[in-house]
């Protein structure tokens, strides 16, 4: 599912660096923003699941900080990269600079979208060990009186 996630969202951003144009309608570019957002909606989830699935118990609260962590590194990281594209190829001088920066912008995102998913592949399925399920506190024990 993350594969399949990661490829629908570089799908999405691809489109829309094909898409941009200077004379380009919001309403043109609406099923690709859903297209991408879908995409990313199908990624997210999953890669937060494989995190904490591949820890055992005792690791979940540091499983899930660093993730938090490595998300809004990631995020920082990935914006600096798309600014250092846009700048390279265009600028706000004119919408033609612009939608030339943009588009490369949108190919380096839809890239290293299509990188990721390719990469995903390598991630080893599964779920946590059943001796470590069951050693879970399940919510309807904490609620039975002692």
């Amino acid at each position: 599912m993350l594969t399949v996630g990661l490829a629908v969202q570089a799908a999405g951003l691809g489109w829309i660096g094909l898409l941009a144009s200077p004379d380009t309608s919001y309403p043109t570019l609406v099923l690709p923003l859903v297209v991408t957002g879908v995409g990313a909606s199908m990624a997210i989830p999953v890669v937060q699941r494989a995190v904490l699935n591949g820890v055992a118990h005792e690791a979940l609260g540091k499983a899930s900080g660093v993730n938090n962590t490595t998300q809004e590194l990631g995020g920082a990281f990935g914006v600096a990269v798309l600014v250092a594209a846009f700048t390279a190829a265009g600028s706000y001088a004119t919408a033609a600079t612009f939608v030339a920066g943009f588009t490369t912008a949108m190919g380096v995102c839809a890239t290293l979208a299509a990188a990721a998913a390719l990469v995903a592949l390598l991630i080893p399925g599964g779920e946590r060990p059943a001796s470590e399920q069951a050693a879970e506190p399940r919510s309807d024990d904490a609620a039975a009186p002692a």
